[in-house]
C-alpha cells in the first residue's frame, strides 16, 4: 500500500502548482509452514471495513491474516 509518511499533506488546501510528496512503498514478508493453493483478499460492498488476506492451503484449510 502506498501511504504519504508521518505527517499527512493539508487536504483542505490543495494546489495544481506543488507536487505533493512522494508516497512511501511498505510491505511485508511472511513464510507459512505449509503449501499455499490460493489467496484472495476479502471485499465489502461500500468497501468501508479492514480488508483480510483469507489463504488456502494444501490441507484444506482457510487461513485469515489481518
Amino acid at each position: 500500500e502506498l501511504y504519504e509518511g508521518k505527517t499527512q499533506a493539508n487536504s483542505s488546501v490543495w494546489s495544481s502548482l506543488q507536487a505533493p510528496p512522494m508516497p512511501l512503498v511498505e510491505r511485508q514478508s511472511y513464510i507459512l509452514p505449509t503449501i499455499v493453493e490460493a489467496l484472495r483478499e476479502t471485499i465489502t460492498e461500500r468497501g468501508i471495513t479492514n480488508k483480510h488476506v483469507l489463504i488456502g492451503t494444501a490441507s484444506g484449510s482457510i487461513v485469515e491474516m489481518p
